[in-house]
């Protein structure tokens, strides 16, 4: 029921298949807590890959209705965290001053020290 705004940012070179994957599951799974959460509520989402790493912000604003009482079980942020660390990046997910939120994924396409 919200609006999703999308950006994108060109890559050089083609990123590589599990740091895609993770993006994709990363930007799927904040879409699906912004809905279940802050239903109505709109969307920012921005994938930008340059410098060896992939940046996904996803962003949304206040619930325009009531979440879903007790929806999930708190695992989408565990999840999410696990994959970027996988990648040797950084996960920053919170609540916003304008009572939305947002998480921030960055991903190294080749793990630090290589």
């Amino acid at each position: 029921g919200g609006t999703v705004e999308l950006t994108t940012g060109g890559a050089p070179e083609p990123v590589p298949g599990p740091v895609q994957l993770a993006g994709y599951r990363i930007v799927q799974e904040a879409l699906v807590n912004a809905r279940r959460h802050a239903p109505g509520a709109p969307v920012r989402v921005s994938v930008e890959g340059d410098a060896g790493e992939l940046r996904c912000e996803i962003v949304n604003g206040r619930a325009a209705r009531r979440g879903t009482p007790g929806a999930g079980v708190g695992l989408g942020l565990v999840s999410m965290e696990e994959r970027v660390d996988a990648l040797g990046g950084e996960l920053v997910a919170g609540p916003t001053e304008a009572g939305g939120f947002r998480v921030m994924a960055t991903m190294r396409w080749e793990p630090a020290g290589v």
